[in-house]
């Protein structure tokens, strides 16, 4: 067994370490949850998940999981923001929980607390644990899945890669993405395998193969429906967010900061002859960050598709840490390092505070816009929207419309409102026409401003006053 040396029974003591890191991200996530702003991908999770009713093709009924889920929390708690995403926060406040008690395991117990450290201020998996999608859920189901695995890899136990594929199974029905983390551990072992074969590794390549069958059982099961939703997706998806944007949002939620750190983890394992360790975990960040960049330029994706890689960065993070504790051998060089481990952590906390101060929860403020709206437009007034289904969420269904081509270029009889994103904004070109067709036809009255990353999700309100006879 690979197993670290500290990773011995948990004490009192380290188990109320724990709780309080768990209790600290869970207020993390909890401040504001039921406030941020509502956007279209999250009203249309609310209204999937009540209906039952699947839209948008193969996609969501491929993918149900996440909707089941809030189904249950919306009985729970209403039709509101917070019964759309308590299941986020859950799984979000989870993964800390899991990743303490897991990590401490294989790795560990001052790697598993810088880890969980890492998880519970970056500000890029706060946002997703406080969003209506399914993404936070999908990151704990990779977690357990990287658990189980570890298990079998330096446990030794023969069943437990069957439960690690089974976890990424229940993923690929969470969101299609899971196959990209599918893909990392296939490539770690069809790497080793090949490697095994030409004499470069420790193991026997039958033991890699035999540890590939329940991945490879797994991705064969699912690959018709993955196809099924390419073949959608490339038919009726425009690549709205080319590579350049997926490249930008990453650098934006993973800033070179941390991916050096991350990165020196990786040496500090193969440091530790842990190669094998190294780079699976490499893996899992990498290959899903490619594989979603290409992707990007064929159909829709997002960064957020490789959120699940955060576990596995943060074992990195927190083997980083370790090492600098490890090689400190003067109360100088330990201060050095508490200062460095402690200037990290600030560094997050910074980007953390941001999040909530700045970047108002990473969601365009549609809200402000709908209450600016209503309170000034005459009631034969239309009011037209670029995500048409969210001022419905906040006034009623009926109460505003989606922006279409023609509502832009016909004179309304009775006067208009319109919200629409700014030029160079975060969707579309049809967004951009949008805004640019306004400004010559319409009064600009106000702007939200939001900017963070490579995203501009400024939004601009428009009048157009009613024709005159």
């Amino acid at each position: 067994m690979e197993v670290d040396e500290r990773s011995s029974e948990l004490s009192g003591r380290y188990l109320l370490f724990m709780l309080g890191i768990v209790l600290v991200a869970a207020g993390l996530r909890w401040y504001q949850l039921a406030d941020w702003d509502m956007w279209t991908d999250e009203v249309q999770t609310l209204w999937t998940s009540v209906s039952g009713d699947f839209k948008e093709g193969p996609m969501y009924r491929t993918a149900p999981v996440n909707f089941w889920l809030t189904g249950v929390a919306v009985g729970l708690f209403g039709e509101n923001e917070l019964g759309l995403r308590f299941v986020p926060w859950l799984a979000g406040v989870a993964t800390v929980a899991v990743f303490l008690w897991s990590m401490s395991n294989w790795f560990g117990r001052r790697v598993a607390i810088f880890g969980a450290l890492f998880l519970t201020l970056s500000f890029w998996h706060v946002g997703w644990s406080q969003t209506g999608r399914h993404f936070a859920l999908q990151t704990l189901l990779v977690l357990l899945a990287l658990h189980f695995f570890l298990s079998h890899w330096i446990g030794g136990k023969s069943w437990s890669q069957w439960a690690s594929a089974g976890f990424l199974f229940v993923g690929l029905f969470t969101h299609s993405s899971t196959a990209f983390f599918l893909a990392s551990f296939l490539a770690f072992l069809g790497i080793g395998w090949m490697a095994a074969i030409a004499g470069e590794a420790e193991r026997k390549p039958a033991t890699w193969f035999r540890a590939a069958i329940p991945f490879l059982v797994a991705i064969g099961a699912y690959l018709p429906i993955f196809f099924g939703i390419g073949r959608y997706l490339v038919a009726n998806k425009t690549a709205w967010n080319p590579p350049w944007n997926i490249v930008g949002s990453l650098l934006f939620y993973l800033p070179p900061w941390i991916l050096f750190t991350g990165l020196a983890g990786a040496m500090v394992l193969v440091s530790r002859r842990k190669l094998h360790l190294a780079a699976l975990l490499l893996l899992l960040n990498v290959v899903p960050a490619l594989l979603v960049t290409v992707s990007s330029a064929v159909t829709i994706a997002s960064a957020a598709y490789c959120l699940a890689s955060l576990p596995a960065l943060a074992i990195l993070i927190g083997q980083a840490g370790d090492w600098l504790l490890d090689r400190s051998r003067s109360g100088a060089e330990r201060k050095v390092a508490w200062a460095l481990i402690c200037g990290f952590f600030f560094a997050q906390a910074f980007s953390l505070a941001h999040y909530y101060l700045i970047y108002n929860g990473l969601k365009p403020r549609w809200k402000d816009v709908t209450e600016f709206v209503d309170q000034r437009r005459e009631p034969s007034e239309e009011f037209f929207a670029a995500e048409g289904d969210v001022p419905q969420f906040y006034l009623g269904r009926g109460e505003s419309r989606w922006v279409g081509q023609s509502d832009l270029y016909e004179e309304p009889a009775t006067g208009a409102w319109y919200a629409v994103y700014m030029d160079g904004g975060v969707l579309t070109d049809q967004h951009s026409r949008a805004f640019r067709t306004l400004l010559k036809t319409g009064n600009l009255v106000e702007v939200f401003p939001l900017s963070y990353g490579a995203k501009d999700r400024s939004l601009a309100v428009f009048h157009l006053p009613a024709r005159s006879d």
